[in-house]
């Protein structure tokens, strides 16, 4: 087909993205981090009085003077560092993965950012613990500052002042929000006992709170079921509302934050034990429970099981599990049919719903659960059933596509104020045209803000060093659930709010806050910084997707399934006549014609994990029918593009991941017809696929790289060429290995 190239004002956001903020597959900007490496050492441990050490009391005296320098016991332990330390990079370098290079697509991580390294190495040099400012004066205020960057990033409105901190990983930051939720839920059914049996409460016996429904009741009227079923929002008002009713009482000294830390530490279930809680005011409900979709991280499996809820076991009743595991559809997207399903039964027999987790970026399959319909349930069930349920977003990998829509905006600098940022006012981009995300994608971004928690991991999509997660809330009043203080923290501080004394870790390195603080400040994460790079990476994903569906081609000798699969009828209208011309053309023009743009955000996986595998051709010429020799072909390609942690790195051709999905966590209506594409037989039987699976982190793929002989493209020259030879291989090997 002819294609026609139009002009696109926002072109150049998929071409030369990146060039100065990453140091480069080849270590290209080598120069430029060495030089800034240099100054962070000049600054931070420099001779000069005017810097480093030297400058803190510059009258103290030296202790390792000319003349120690030169004893026996000070060259030894100079050589002796020297010595070991050539030993570790050596090791270091022959056996770490090279997840700079794009051969590297075996998990969500990329080359970092140039600030994000320069930040982490001048933190780490000064060793701040942001358990406490008082350890960490500098990094704390960077990492509220951050973590109000993140907030902003969602787009989170103001008016219920939301609040995070970094953690250091998304799943600490998923088991907080978990815990956070079960504290929130039951914290009014022991607020009832304190205004029923505590004398100091009597002035509060008729406090009036909303229901779902919008009816309002005296909260001692209600059962413990509509007590567990009241809103977020609600629950959090009370500790103020008690505080103003105080106002004709003889406890005037006692504000909202007196308030909270009275209910907290004498009613809430952190302080009564999950046994003796259960046992004076849940005996009348099934097992409080949190809905996790099939595609989740399996810290949300580990969430419930801390937390004492359990995650089920098999067999069990369905009363006692903790954790219900909700189908996915044909995308691989949560199923929410099966969702309802579920909750009606909980109603059924009085089952709290704690939480309801949905995923955006599941770490398998890349896809993007229909969060808008899940915040329609809730609203159905609140009207309807008088009930409600958190929302958390686990974000922790596709948390930064938010970049990609997220209209710009200002980070403060420690020196100054906290900004504020107005999130009401249309924070994202209205015209997304241009951009290849779905619009179902697009969609479910922009609702992330109306949710109650969201983790987000800046080491993953933002490409920035381990470990650094995050966990944002709506309502910045959550944490004040899961503050516990020692006496020895927090005591001199002069900021309002601490990080080390609320959540589940203590001892944080500072350094991280730093990486994440100087990466935002160059490469903002909005749509003009950070969202340039997450859409070649989209971009880019796509396009493999596409070469991945043109191997099919092959059919002599393999055949290949992708995740998301095309029908029968896509493949005839889109891939056959769209997808080969996107293969014809530059990357540069691709975006600027409006027919191949509204292609690319129809086709490929919600985000950029590409999930495919192969089944062979049998010597016979008929394609491979047995599900074990299918996963065996499967596990034999990813022995070949893998490496262990005694191999050397420099021989393998291309690095991918594996992955198995079970009919028991994903349900039928996803496995069957994967394994029917795919030739299989016995379908209904089939209990598990072994799937391959690409992390396109990258977003220089698709470039032209200039070589001398001639242009380099490093997806059609390099990366597909050793994905076809090594599966070729497999199968000539497999071949063999059925004949003996």
């Amino acid at each position: 087909m002819k294609i026609e190239v139009m002009e696109s004002n926002n072109v150049d956001c998929y071409y030369d993205v990146g060039l100065g903020s990453f140091l480069g597959p080849k270590a290209e900007n080598r120069e430029i981090l060495v030089d800034y490496i240099n100054k962070v050492l000049d600054t931070i441990i420099s001779d000069g009085v005017d810097n480093g050490r030297l400058r803190f009391h510059t009258d103290d005296p030296l202790y390792i003077s000319k003349k120690k320098k030169m004893s026996k016991q000070y060259k030894m332990e100079i050589d002796k560092i020297g010595t070991n330390l050539t030993r570790l990079l050596e090791y270091l370098r022959d056996y770490s993965v090279p997840f700079y290079s794009m051969r590297y697509q075996d998990n969500m991580i990329g080359d970092t950012t140039i600030p994000s390294m320069l930040g982490y190495f001048a933190g780490m040099l000064q060793n701040p613990n942001n358990v406490t400012p008082e350890l960490a004066p500098a990094t704390t205020k960077i990492e509220m500052i951050v973590a109000k960057d993140i907030c902003n990033m969602i787009a989170f409105p103001m008016d219920k002042d939301p609040w995070g901190h970094l953690t250091c990983d998304g799943t600490i930051a998923n088991i907080e929000a978990i815990w956070s939720t079960r504290e929130v839920k039951c914290l009014p059914i022991g607020i009832k006992q304190a205004l029923i049996n505590d004398l100091d409460f009597e002035f509060a016996k008729d406090l009036i709170v909303t229901q779902p429904n919008g009816t309002n009741r005296r909260l001692v009227e209600l059962n413990n079921w509509e007590l567990i079923n009241l809103t977020t929002d609600e629950i959090l008002n009370i500790p103020k509302n008690m505080s103003e009713m105080l106002k004709n009482s003889t406890y005037k000294e006692l504000n909202e934050d007196a308030m909270w830390k009275i209910l907290t530490s004498r009613y809430s279930l952190n302080s009564i034990g999950i046994v003796e809680f259960t046992k004076q005011y849940l005996l009348d409900m099934g097992t409080p429970a949190i809905a996790v979709p099939s595609t989740k991280q399996y810290s949300l499996a580990k969430a419930p099981a801390l937390l004492g809820i359990g995650r089920g076991v098999p067999g069990g009743t369905f009363q006692q599990s903790g954790l219900l595991n909700i189908y996915v559809d044909n995308d691989a997207r949560m199923d929410v049919v099966h969702l309802k399903h579920m909750i009606d039964k909980c109603i059924q027999i009085k089952k709290p719903v704690l939480s309801v987790v949905v995923v955006i970026g599941s770490t398998q399959e890349s896809v993007v659960d229909p969060l808008n319909l899940v915040l329609k349930l809730r609203e159905d069930y609140r009207r309807k059933e008088n009930i409600d349920f958190n929302i958390h977003v686990d974000a922790a990998f596709g948390g930064y596509g938010l970049s990609a829509i997220r209209l710009p905006y200002n980070i403060s600098w420690p020196q100054e104020c906290i900004n504020e940022e107005n999130s009401n006012q249309k924070p994202f981009l209205q015209d997304t045209s241009e951009i290849p995300l779905s619009e179902y994608v697009i969609d479910q971004y922009k609702k992330i803000r109306e949710v109650d928690s969201v983790t987000i991991d800046p080491h993953k999509w933002g490409y920035m060093p381990y470990g650094a997660g995050s966990l944002s809330y709506r309502n910045g009043k959550m944490i004040k659930l899961l503050n516990i203080k020692a006496p020895y923290i927090g005591g001199s501080t002069k900021l309002d709010k601490t990080i080390g004394t609320s959540g589940v870790e203590g001892s944080k390195p500072g350094a991280t806050a730093a990486a994440v603080f100087l990466s935002h400040s160059v490469v903002r994460p909005d749509i003009s910084g950070h969202g340039k790079i997450i859409l070649r990476s989209l971009l880019n994903a796509k396009l493999f997707w596409i070469l991945l569906r043109k191997l099919q081609s092959n059919k002599e000798s393999f055949i290949v399934v992708t995740i998301p699969m095309l029908s029968e009828e896509d493949n005839k209208t889109i891939f056959n006549n769209i997808c080969e011309s996107l293969l014809r053309i530059p990357l540069r023009d691709i975006m600027k014609n409006k027919h191949l743009r509204e292609c690319m955000k129809q086709i490929g996986p919600d985000l950029n994990i590409i999930p495919y595998a192969f089944n062979f051709v049998k010597k016979d010429g008929t394609i491979n029918t047995d599900v074990n020799m299918f996963n065996r072909f499967n596990d034999l390609i990813f022995e070949h593009l893998s490496v262990t942690y005694q191999e050397k790195i420099y021989d393998v051709e291309l690095i991918i991941n594996k992955t198995t999905l079970y009919r028991a966590e994903y349900g039928g209506r996803f496995i069957e017809p994967y394994a029917k594409y795919l030739g299989l037989l016995d379908i209904q039987h089939i209990r598990e696929l072994r799937f391959l699976r690409s992390v396109i982190m990258g977003h220089w793929y698709a470039d032209e790289f200039e070589l001398e002989e001639k242009p380099c493209n490093y997806y059609t020259d390099i990366l597909i060429p050793t994905l076809k030879n090594t599966v070729l291989k497999c199968v000539e090997y497999i071949r063999e290995e059925m004949d003996n």
